[in-house]
């Protein structure tokens, strides 16, 4: 094979990759962006049984990744957060650990599809020093397609595109020396 034709297609593998990386990062900022930070208000505890009565029903919610989960107290909850916290045996689906007052708690989920996080959230009854511990659950939701197969799609059809070359190549040679031949 000549090396103008080489040239010309690991320039097409590259205008490939650069063309599909640029579709694969725009697909996955228009998922990201159809994201939301998930919310969970605290309306009140039961100081009989230590358990919160929360927007998400208290039990589980799915959360997405690269998004904050977000605890808030209702201000009518007469309640206030000491700390929200993972069990020792679990996952942690944050960046960090969570951060937060006796008001709001938040963190940030990292790419961990389809984990389940228990955790612990420690209270108290404002004006009482009775610590009260519930444990909820929170799972990250499942994707068809996270963000890192965008780089996979592209690898594989830069790979096809310069397998493609090649074989042109080959023919096109085979076809040259024919006519040669014929000649």
């Amino acid at each position: 094979m000549k090396p103008k034709f080489l040239l010309q297609a690991w320039l097409l593998v590259l205008l490939t990759f650069v063309v599909t990386t640029l579709i694969s990062c725009q697909d996955s900022k228009t998922a990201l962006a159809k994201k939301k930070d998930t919310i969970i208000t605290i309306y009140r505890g039961n100081t009989a049984n230590g358990t919160l009565i929360m927007s998400d029903s208290g039990f589980s919610v799915d959360v997405d990744y690269f998004k904050d989960v977000i605890w808030t107290v209702d201000s009518a909850a007469n309640i206030s957060l000491v700390n929200i916290y993972k069990k020792d045996a679990s996952t942690d689906i944050f960046f960090s650990k969570l951060k937060g007052n006796e008001k709001r708690f938040s963190g940030t989920v990292k790419f961990a599809l389809g984990k389940i996080y228990d955790y612990n959230i420690s209270w108290r009854k404002n004006g009482d020093t009775t610590l009260y511990i519930y444990d909820p659950k929170i799972s990250v939701k499942p994707t068809i397609f996270p963000l890192d197969f965008g780089w996979l799609i592209t690898i594989l059809i830069g790979l096809s595109v310069l397998v493609f070359g090649i074989r042109f190549a080959k023919k096109r040679q085979t076809n040259k020396q024919a006519s040669k031949n014929i000649s």
